[in-house]
């Protein structure tokens, strides 16, 4: 793994569920020093990024793809690999709710689990065990929620100053938005996030009708039908507008 103190270059990158060098963040540039880079992804809006690339956007999620890499190399399988691969899946498919996933998602899980992963203990690490911030930051965002669009998208924004108050940091930001989708008759959830240096991030989740990935690609960002995201340079005030703007005329 990258740490953002490492140091390069590095003689080979691996790039896993990420359909471009900014969805890496701090570590894109990084990553990109290294005299080969291997990536493996499943997004549509890949940009065929790396020097080699593996990309199937008919899985439902990455470690399906690199479990059947693992498979194809004849490569031994343990719970700890095991465990790793499930959580890349349920974590990629939301717990399996997105409408990209299939009959073969099912069947890897139950391949895994054989090898000794169990879903219950990867879900109540991943989704039921939180920071205290993350708890706050949620409260935050609930309670700044608003609607628009004639009840089709629920919005709502974190602040700077909702950081730095409650000395949280945007991981703790992870699921939030689901719960800003979560509002009845909400065909788009939206989380704006206000960060340090000025920019905004930005979290889309949809429904089935509506294809956030879309609206994301329009801001340089990208992700799945149902579930996207960018960042803007600009203003949150200009960035609500932006955003919310450009999903009425989606």
């Amino acid at each position: 793994m990258i740490r953002a103190s490492a140091d390069g270059p590095f003689d080979l990158a691996i790039v896993c569920d990420a359909a471009t060098p900014g969805r890496l963040g701090s570590v894109g540039a990084l990553a990109m020093t290294a005299e080969r880079s291997l990536v493996i992804d499943h997004h549509e809006g890949n940009g065929g990024f790396g020097d080699i690339q593996l990309v199937d956007a008919s899985a439902a999620a990455t470690g399906e793809i690199v479990y059947a890499l693992l498979r194809h190399m004849r490569l031994p399988f343990n719970r700890a690999i095991a465990d790793c691969l499930l959580c890349a899946i349920i974590t990629d498919t939301g717990s399996y709710r997105f409408m990209n996933v299939k009959g073969a998602t099912f069947r890897v899980s139950a391949a895994l689990m054989a090898y000794g992963a169990c879903p219950a203990s990867i879900s109540e690490l991943v989704f039921e065990t939180r920071s205290l911030q993350s708890l706050k930051l949620l409260g935050r965002a609930l309670d700044a929620l608003e609607v628009t669009a004639d009840g089709r998208i629920s919005w709502s924004v974190i602040t700077a100053r909702d950081f730095g108050e409650l000395m949280a940091t945007d991981e703790d930001t992870e699921g939030i938005v689901t719960h800003i989708r979560a509002v009845r008759g909400t065909e788009v959830g939206v989380l704006l996030r206000e960060l340090g240096d000025g920019s905004v991030r930005v979290s889309l989740r949809s429904r089935r009708d509506v294809d956030v990935s879309r609206v994301a690609e329009r801001f340089g960002g990208g992700g799945h039908r149902a579930a996207a995201g960018c960042t803007l340079r600009m203003p949150l005030t200009e960035a609500i507008a932006a955003i919310l703007g450009a999903l009425q005329d989606a």
